[in-house]
């Protein structure tokens, strides 16, 4: 395992889930699991979420310089992409969290006329991810924004509140006219990967 690719994702998990007991306690946080495709839409079906809006990392590797790019991979989170492709924070400063994402989609079909960071393309993260049939990522047709939403099953409750809440509040926009793609980005371990067994041992999977 190239050295850097184990710290980096212990280092996602920790800065993510915080003080892990008490999250296992308070929202059923679990330790990471290998998934492959079929259990992760399972977990989606048990939620009553469409599995055909699922992507998942290419690889190992792919997972890594996602962590490595800036601002990070947070687990649960969303990142907003307006009509262009280019990316639009919910921070109005760095330190803010994930619970503004709330207010932020409300506001969602002003998209084009928030501060926009021409630096960051959806298709710089659309590199690194494919669809679950393992067919790459096009941000083809005519939308407002695209919107990623990061989960993973070990994730526990937070999905519920968090990730699939988003889900519900972008249907709602979508409803009221607004052309939004959105993506549910898988972040578990995956069997696809084809992890060696010095990497399965460094994440202690």
């Amino acid at each position: 395992m190239k050295k850097g690719y184990s710290s980096l994702i212990l280092l996602i998990l920790f800065i993510t889930m915080g003080c892990k007991s008490l999250m296992r306690k308070v929202y059923g946080v679990e330790n990471p699991q290998i998934k492959n495709i079929s259990k992760i839409q399972k977990y989606l079906s048990s939620e009553d979420i469409d599995t055909t809006k699922t992507l998942v990392f290419k690889n190992l590797g792919a997972f890594a310089t996602a962590t490595k790019m800036e601002g990070g991979l947070e687990i649960p989170n969303a990142y907003f992409f307006n009509s262009k492709g280019n990316f639009v924070s919910y921070k109005k400063k760095a330190e803010d969290c994930n619970a503004l994402i709330d207010d932020f989609i409300s506001d969602m079909k002003y998209i084009d006329s928030l501060h926009i960071d021409e630096s960051k393309n959806i298709r710089s993260l659309l590199g690194l991810i494919q669809t679950t049939s393992f067919k790459e990522v096009k941000t083809e047709g005519d939308f407002d924004m695209y919107v990623i939403i990061t989960w993973a099953t070990y994730a526990g409750e937070l999905n519920e509140e968090k990730a699939f809440l988003w889900v519900e509040l972008l249907e709602k926009i979508s409803s009221e006219g607004v052309k939004i793609k959105y993506y549910l980005l898988n972040c578990d371990f995956h069997e696809h990967w084809n992890m060696s067994k010095d990497e399965i041992k460094a994440l202690n999977l």
